[in-house]
């Protein structure tokens, strides 16, 4: 993806090997604290799917890099936000409502695959294992297993509860919840896609020359990712593609609308220092103090002039 966060150093951590397992030290704490204050900071739409990474690199202590929260609902928060969390809640409350009505009836058939969904559940809470495909795949077979169970006095109870006020508004809270999600996630995973054909675009255009056809398009993907996405890295990514196809003016107030929305983001002060230094834009100046405050090194960050 082009001009992305990712633009720091390699560091070897603690956790990259196998002298890992040889100490019980973590910094889940710190992990935590950082997706708790991004969610703080945009409750309602959350920092963008994928964003955590960019948090950590804002507000960490120490050169240590992260790319999950090592907690599905917390990095759910800082992420997506509270729709992200009630498609979360969505999930969880109809599962286990659905297993306490039947347990009753086949504890020996649904006692495993309730208590492997607890044991996953409760590892999801402290780690990122969630995104292992191995692991993930399996759990929701299992959940899926005990959705689709039927009885005979289950069918009954629903028959009944049907026909009561309360559960259709239930039933029209809960549509409601997840039409919301559906189209917010789906939202987010429209601006991913935005981003990187935008990024192939770009990569092809370097090679083949800009033209005012490609710069056009590539600019339009990722307007429109930009929209779609509350993460400020597609509108970063508008920046470079204005300062490759030589519309620097354009390059530095897209930044400078970049830091004014995120000003604790690191690598948007850095990038508008770098660009507003050769431009000559008296807007550098401020943005080389931010970044280096933001950054907290002795020396210029690796985008300096």
């Amino acid at each position: 993806m082009i001009g992305t966060s990712d633009a720091t150093p390699p560091v070897t951590t603690s956790g990259a090997d196998s002298q890992r397992l040889q100490s019980i030290s973590t910094n889940r704490s710190r992990y935590w604290s950082v997706a708790v204050n991004g969610f703080a900071a945009k409750p309602i739409a959350g920092n963008g799917s994928g964003s955590f990474a960019s948090l950590w690199l804002q507000h960490r202590k120490g050169q240590q890099p992260a790319l999950n929260a090592h907690s599905l609902e917390i990095e759910v928060a800082a992420e997506l936000g509270i729709l992200g969390l009630l498609s979360l809640l969505l999930i969880f409350s109809g599962t286990w409502i659905r297993s306490r009505a039947l347990i009753r009836f086949l504890p020996g058939s649904l006692a495993g695959a309730i208590a492997a969904a607890v044991l996953f559940l409760a590892h999801s809470a402290v780690d990122w294992d969630f995104q292992i495909p191995g692991l993930m795949l399996p759990m929701i077979l299992l959940v899926s297993a005990v959705l689709a169970v039927n009885t005979e006095h289950d069918a009954k109870h629903v028959a009944a509860s049907e026909s009561s006020w309360r559960h259709a508004l239930l039933m029209t809270l809960a549509c409601v919840m997840a039409a919301s999600s559906i189209i917010w996630l789906g939202h987010l995973w429209e601006a991913r896609a935005l981003q990187r054909e935008a990024s192939l675009k770009t990569d092809a255009a370097e090679i083949l020359g800009w033209t005012p056809a490609r710069y056009r398009e590539t600019t339009k993907l990722l307007k429109d990712a930009a929209w779609l996405n509350p993460d400020p890295r597609p509108r970063v990514d508008l920046a470079i593609v204005y300062w490759k196809s030589d519309h620097r003016a354009l390059a530095v107030q897209t930044l400078q609308k970049v830091v004014r929305d995120n000003p604790g983001w690191w690598f948007g002060w850095q990038l508008l220092w770098k660009y507003g230094a050769e431009t000559g834009n008296p807007a550098a100046y401020e943005a080389r103090i931010k970044a280096l405050e933001l950054r907290n090194l002795t020396g210029p960050p690796s985008l300096a002039p």
